[in-house]
């Protein structure tokens, strides 16, 4: 089996960016692995790297986020702690993230009375992480697409906009699907 792996990257990119995943400690490797592993058979062409930041793993392919979600979940790596589907990559800058975010959240949540968390997480930029979430959490209110909850235990949706440097991946999940050891924990108490 081969894949294209590359420790680390310097250059990120937007183009076919599909997901990011959060490891354990010391574990980014291994999770290249896993990842690769589960994926290649679906996309022999996967590009998977070691983000320039402690911890991040980054999945390129031409499958969509989602079956990625699906192959992960379905076989969840021991190294990875988090991961997230990527549904719009941008450009890193505050307008264009809301903007994107608010475009996503339009596009794909149908209930406009669902309650939604917003939860940013910045990388390599003097962002700060509440003002960008304050922001789509008032456009969003303002347009009256959702309504945005503080705490996540209140939510049934959330906003994940993921800020690495120049590009800022962006996801509507539904609520705790992106923490793998909750859910091999949950499983292993249904087995």
């Amino acid at each position: 089996m081969k894949f294209k792996v590359d420790e680390t990257e310097s250059k990120l990119s937007c183009m076919n960016l599909k997901a990011l995943a959060t490891t354990l400690p010391g574990k980014e490797h291994l999770a290249i692995i896993e990842l690769g592993d589960a994926i290649f058979p679906h996309d022999q062409e996967v590009h998977i790297i070691k983000a320039p930041f402690p911890h991040v793993v980054l999945v390129y392919s031409k499958l969509d986020p989602w079956f990625i979600y699906g192959l992960i979940i379905a076989n969840p790596p021991a190294s990875i702690y988090r991961f997230v589907p990527i549904e719009k990559c941008i450009q890193t800058d505050l307008k264009k993230v809301v903007k994107a975010a608010v475009d996503l959240l339009e596009r794909k949540l149908k209930n406009k009375k669902a309650f939604v968390h917003i939860s940013c997480t910045c990388r390599g930029v003097n962002l700060s992480p509440s003002n960008i979430e304050r922001e789509i959490a008032l456009t969003i209110k303002n347009r009256e697409l959702a309504i945005p909850v503080l705490r996540l235990k209140d939510a049934e949706y959330e906003v994940k906009v993921e800020i690495l440097a120049n590009i800022t991946g962006i996801a509507l999940i539904p609520k705790g699907i992106n923490n793998i050891k909750k859910i091999v924990k949950k499983l292993s108490k249904v087995f």
